[in-house]
């Protein structure tokens, strides 16, 4: 009996352990999915592109706006940074029209290829580290084994 008590308060515990870990996936999950659609919407925002949607163009500020209120609408059944472009930034649920990319170069792709293409490209980078004034450094560049410039080391 003192052994079954002993092998049923361990599979309790491993249980809790097991739960408590699958609630911190989760929750880095969904924080990687709150930094990715950050980064895309910071995307659009900063895009040196025409959008057009519903026939119509817009500047990059208002497809920003417009793709965030779509977001803050559709996000509880986002799960994934492809269902943000498929939800947010792909058509018009009123019309069912495509919204489009015109590039500086006059060629229109569809929001959600040129979205797809930044996702990948963002999955693909290497991570940036963020300086204390905020900027972006760059990327360490050192061979493995090689020593870091004696300037760059902390006093």
């Amino acid at each position: 009996m003192k052994m079954f008590i002993v092998v049923a308060a361990i599979a309790v515990m491993l249980v809790a352990v097991h739960a408590a870990a699958e609630k911190k996936t989760g929750e880095a999950k969904q924080e990687d999915l709150e930094e990715t659609i950050t980064h895309l919407l910071e995307y659009v925002r900063t895009a040196d592109v025409v959008f057009i949607r519903n026939g119509k163009e817009h500047s990059a500020e208002n497809a920003t706006k417009h793709i965030e209120k779509k977001y803050n609408h559709y996000k509880k059944k986002i799960e994934t940074p492809e269902d943000f472009i498929e939800r947010s930034a792909t058509k018009s649920m009123m019309s069912g029209k495509l919204y489009q990319i015109r590039l500086k170069d006059g060629t229109i792709i569809t929001s959600k290829d040129w979205l797809l293409a930044e996702l990948e490209r963002y999955r693909n980078s290497p991570i940036e580290a963020v300086t204390d004034t905020g900027s972006v450094a760059p990327p360490d560049t050192t061979e493995k084994g090689e020593e870091c410039p004696p300037d760059s080391l902390e006093q």
